[in-house]
């Protein structure tokens, strides 16, 4: 009999609680079309650019227009969490895209900052920073980004 209490009482829960978990998410999941008002590569300034960013499952996510004379193309691939009040936040260090250079060369880019972030009324916007090594060059990018569904 108790068996069977417990069983009703977690179905009841798992029932009750694994949609609404997910319903932080299905809020702010989506395309986002904005600009990236801050582009900073390796200390150079660059002019902000038209982006669109794509928050689907937990991953923040977008193909980078070029920026100034960068030689490959780089996609970011953020893992975040979706918070209650529309925050996001990301853990340092994480593996946070890759940078694809020519001669199929992969350069896998680290967190290394994600700041300011929320997802609310159709509105995204963040800073991050991310870096990569290549032939012992550290290249920390910052992007700032605002935008809209």
């Amino acid at each position: 009999m108790k068996n069977r209490l417990l069983s009703v009482v977690l179905s009841l829960f798992v029932a009750v609680l694994f949609p609404l978990m997910s319903w932080g998410q299905a809020k702010v999941d989506g395309t986002y079309h904005g600009r990236m008002e801050v582009i900073n590569v390796k200390g150079k300034n660059h002019p902000p650019k038209d982006a669109v960013y794509y928050l689907q499952d937990g991953i923040l996510s977008c193909d980078v227009p070029k920026v100034g004379k960068m030689p490959g193309k780089i996609r970011i691939e953020v893992p975040v969490t979706v918070h209650e009040d529309g925050s996001l936040s990301a853990e340092k260090g994480a593996v946070a895209g890759v940078m694809k250079m020519p001669m199929g060369i992969r350069i896998k880019l680290k967190l290394e900052s994600f700041s300011e972030a929320k997802a609310v009324e159709g509105k995204l916007s963040f800073s991050l920073v991310v870096s990569g090594s290549f032939m012992g060059s550290h290249v920390p990018t910052e992007i700032h980004f605002v935008g809209a569904r």
